[in-house]
């Protein structure tokens, strides 16, 4: 495209639908469930309900057809009872409390200092190590923000969304970290991704397919994709097992 325009514009500059990585994993998994027999046809209007229900396009969690259609279909989408929407608001309040009140004050500090460091100006050892601790808190709880913001509007309208943040830096170890950051993208992963490949028992060629693979968190309002928190999917397996209890 860009020999036949005459452009040089990279593929950072194509510009997408607003929530497109999660629409994508959710029909991936409807249709490789129907494909495989795991699920039945459903009419046009409880599957257009369940791929445009919106308060968890923007940062999740991806949500499952097993886990929406029932509620679409069962007519319980659309009727919350009084518990739920005082429920949702109050999760929605402290969402946004958590993206307003904390991760956007501590971007007011960290922002300047990565648009520095861009440039090529020199950060001092401490601004850097500051930034870089204040970024971490920053992410948390900005994605932690939006996952509250998500369930709560999913309980106004009367739908329950899974879980997909729970507290991940209490966490002891990074296995167990995996298991609480982005819960829902490591069950889509494991489920449609490392299981189908063969997961532990097919042999070590196999699972280097999809080693130079990994998962990255777009939570940049900007726009800069944050490269963090990399995990091989080769690992996946490993970090998937369930723990003491589950």
């Amino acid at each position: 495209a860009n020999w036949a325009l005459g452009t040089e514009l990279g593929w950072w500059a194509l510009a997408l639908p607003l929530g497109i990585s999660f629409f994508t994993f959710q029909q991936i998994a409807y249709l490789a469930d129907l494909r495989s027999g795991l699920v039945e046809r459903h009419d046009f209007v409880a599957y257009f309900l369940f791929v445009s229900f919106f308060p968890q396009l923007i940062a999740g969690p991806i949500v499952h057809h097993r886990e929406m259609m029932p509620q679409f279909l069962s007519g319980q989408a659309g009727r919350a009872d009084a518990a739920m929407l005082a429920q949702g608001v109050a999760i929605f309040t402290l969402g946004l409390a958590k993206k307003v009140l904390i991760a956007d004050h501590i971007a007011i500090y960290v922002s300047p200092v990565f648009a520095a460091a861009d440039g090529g100006v020199a950060i001092a050892f401490l601004e850097a190590w500051g930034a870089a601790l204040a970024y971490s808190f920053q992410i948390y709880f900005d994605f932690s923000a939006y996952c509250d913001m998500a369930i709560g509007l999913g309980l106004m309208f009367g739908v329950r969304l899974p879980v997909n943040f729970a507290s991940p830096y209490k966490a002891s170890s990074i296995i167990e970290f995996w298991r609480r950051w982005h819960i829902t993208l490591s069950r889509f992963l494991k489920d449609y991704l490392y299981i189908p490949l063969g997961g532990g028992r097919r042999g070590p060629l196999r699972r280097c397919a999809v080693a130079p693979l990994r998962q990255r968190d777009d939570r940049d309002a900007a726009g800069r994709v944050v490269a963090w928190r990399r995990l091989d999917l080769r690992d996946l397996g490993r970090f998937a097992r369930p723990g003491p209890g589950a």
